[in-house]
């Protein structure tokens, strides 16, 4: 947030919004400088000297930047980086496409084994990046199925929710509305048990929308189950 208001300061006396002031452009600068020292990713803090060129350039001396940025740039650790960072981006775009078309394809099991394959997957290049890029395609995986899921619901076509609900359950299983989602699923199949045990994992994950279940048609048949009631009133507590 700092950084933010240093770089937005130095932009509006630049584009001449704000009087130009030498000392507080000076001391915006020394502060990012600063900064840089505690950034270990070698992309990020090329980054950072980008923006510092860009938003300091023609208001001030910035040579020692210009040339700490020229530095960094030519070095082997982040010629490396790059390297690593697009061997990621490929590997990312290329899994990305392989669970999407899967979606709606390929069975439960096949599900259960692929991405339990792709969860295990770890790399000794930059791990953090690694971790991070999975994380974004179990986000996109996510999101996807949530709304095959929900579209399914929606139609009260049993047969796919239950089927979305499975994959939506193994992809995000810290997500509430996945639980949630799945206790409408199973609940619409006539599975009391299944929807109870659900709706318990949907409370646990932090579900908290006791309108939401009061107003769902799908539990209109159980809104009298005295095991619903508790689970409703486990959300009010």
């Amino acid at each position: 947030m700092e950084n933010a208001f240093f770089a937005f300061s130095a932009i509006a006396q630049r584009d001449r919004f704000t009087p130009v002031n030498v000392q507080k452009l000076e001391a915006g600068l020394d502060h990012l400088k600063q900064q840089s020292d505690s950034v270990t990713s070698t992309i990020e803090k090329v980054e950072l000297y980008k923006s510092m060129v860009k938003n300091f350039q023609g208001m001030m001396d910035i040579r020692n930047v210009e040339d700490e940025l020229q530095r960094l740039m030519n070095s082997i650790e982040y010629k490396q980086a790059l390297s690593v960072e697009n061997e990621f981006k490929q590997i990312e775009d290329k899994n990305r496409a392989y669970f999407l078309n899967a979606l709606g394809v390929k069975d439960t099991t096949w599900w259960r084994t692929e991405f339990q394959r792709w969860d295990a997957i770890t790399s000794s290049k930059s791990p953090l990046a690694f971790e991070e890029m999975k994380s974004r395609v179990k986000g996109m995986l996510s999101l996807s199925t949530f709304m095959s899921l929900n579209r399914a619901v929606a139609a009260s076509h049993k047969e796919q929710s239950a089927y979305f609900a499975a994959i939506y359950r193994l992809v995000d299983p810290q997500n509430a509305e996945a639980w949630y989602l799945s206790a409408v699923s199973a609940i619409m199949d006539g599975n009391l048990e299944k929807g109870m045990h659900y709706l318990d994992e949907a409370i646990r994950c932090g579900f908290k929308d006791v309108t939401r279940c009061r107003m769902e048609p799908t539990f209109a048949s159980i809104q009298n189950e005295s095991r619903f009631q508790s689970k409703v009133n486990q959300i009010n507590y």
